[in-house]
Order: C-alpha cells, then structure tokens, then sequence
C-alpha cells in the first residue's frame, strides 16, 4: 500500500477512535453509579491505548522517508 495512502487510512481510522472515544466518555458520565459504568471505563481505555497505537504508527510512517 502506498505510504500516503496507509497515512490517509491511519488519519480516518484515528478519527473514528476519537469520535469512539466521545461517546463512550459520555456514557461513561451517564452511567455514573450503575453496573454498566465499568464496561463504559473499560472502553475508554481501550479507545485511548487503540489512539496511541494509531498515533505511533503514524509517527514511525512519518519518519520514514520516501525515495
């Protein structure tokens, strides 16, 4: 896959992880002092790890220089 195409690819992918991210942020709050608040936790954590990978990854694609 072309690099500007797999950074076009990565900027979309992390784009949904944010917007993931907002909304479970939001259940999260709305779910405050139920049973369902920690699975609402458990997906913030998971969005946040999932955007650092993302952002990693195209960090090191940036680095990389193109011939």
């Amino acid at each position: 896959m072309p690099r500007n195409r797999l950074l076009a690819q990565l900027d979309d992918e992390i784009l949904q992880a944010r917007e993931s991210l907002r909304f479970w942020r939001d259940q999260m709050i709305l779910l405050e002092s139920t049973e369902f608040q920690a699975a609402a936790k458990r997906q913030v954590v998971h969005r946040e790890a999932e955007i650092r990978r993302l952002l990693e990854a195209q960090e090191m694609l940036h680095a990389i220089k193109s011939d």
